[in-house]
């Protein structure tokens, strides 16, 4: 898959290790094995797999979700607009099905 993609094996060993203590893919032993998922693909959607590599993520660091976590959360006049498009990015990550791609 390194070849193919021309990314680096070091780096998808790293994701693959994130994605395994996730829970959503197993190492399978053997000749034939290699890594599978380990849940059903219609029960992936593309949020699964950005929550498992890059954890809880927003559009800037201090907002994630529906936390914002700031000294000038208050006064912040972004964080309602930004609340509302990561909200958007998240519906649209959660559509994306695994079994789509």
């Amino acid at each position: 898959m390194a070849f193919e993609t021309g990314i680096s094996f070091l780096f998808l060993q790293k994701i693959a290790r994130k994605l395994r203590l996730a829970g959503i893919i197993k190492a399978e032993q053997g000749v034939n094995g290699g890594y599978v998922l380990a849940v059903p693909a219609r029960s992936l959607n593309l949020k699964n797999i950005v929550v498992a590599i890059e954890g809880r993520c927003g559009l800037v660091s201090c907002c994630s979700g529906n936390d914002c976590k700031c000294e000038k959360e208050s006064i912040c006049k972004a964080k309602k607009k930004l609340v509302q498009v990561s909200k958007q990015i998240t519906k649209i990550l959660e559509k994306v099905k695994l079994t789509a791609i």
